[in-house]
């Protein structure tokens, strides 16, 4: 079961409110005892500053041991943080997709997350798959209703340039299937969303010497 925490509005801290984490876990647990909690924004100020991102990882770290601490005991069994969400869309990241700022955003969240609990899977965003080339982009504009979208390959791969390896613990994947057949190999589509795009973004990872699962 997933949820989702608005870093922002748990407040500055040091006294953050979690009431948006319990109520969805007061859903959740103990009839479910694995969870995903995604930890994003509003789309609109993506925490790229220097102070943004300590305060990132300060609430990411916060969430993690207050997650743990409270709700492990009430039949939490695993918890993973997906980190983000499809950040290579300007409107979900709030400016013009980088990977680079992403990226930074990344290794700050896992600091925190398994300062506050080492136990805890931490989860790249899935990306947006909206092709490489330029027929395909210009329909993931009009597909995703976005202005400014970058090839999610591309951005994948920008993201081990900026030292995104180590920092997650599966990489997050958003494989729809379009109206393709899984099975649908790559070089028959022309729209680019399909399943088998999830094996693309995994060669990229064994390119970059990652054998971590995709989630």
């Amino acid at each position: 079961m997933s949820g989702w925490v608005d870093w922002e509005a748990a407040g500055p801290g040091p006294n953050y409110n979690w009431i948006q984490v319990d109520n969805q876990l007061a859903h959740f647990v103990p009839r479910l005892s694995n969870v995903l909690l995604r930890l994003h924004g509003n789309g609109q100020r993506p925490p790229v500053s220097a102070s943004d991102l300590a305060a990132f990882e300060d609430v990411a770290q916060a969430l993690a041991t207050y997650v743990s601490n409270t709700w492990r005991a009430r039949g939490l069994a695993t918890v993973a943080y997906e980190i983000w969400n499809e950040p290579n869309l300007d409107y979900e990241w709030g400016g013009a997709p980088n990977a680079a700022q992403y990226t930074a955003l990344l290794q700050a969240a896992y600091r925190g997350i398994k300062a506050g609990d080492p136990r805890a899977i931490v989860v790249s965003a899935g990306l947006a798959t909206t092709g490489g080339t330029r027929a395909s982009l210009a329909w993931a504009q009009q597909f995703y209703d976005a202005i400014e979208v970058a090839p999610d390959l591309t951005f994948l791969r920008n993201m081990y340039n900026h030292g995104a390896k180590g920092y997650f613990d599966a990489l997050g994947s958003h494989p729809y299937g379009g109206s393709y057949p899984p099975e649908t190999a790559p070089d028959q589509v022309t729209i680019p969303i399909y399943f088998r795009r999830a094996e693309e973004q995994h060669q990229v990872m064994l390119d970059h010497g990652d054998t971590s699962p995709v989630w």
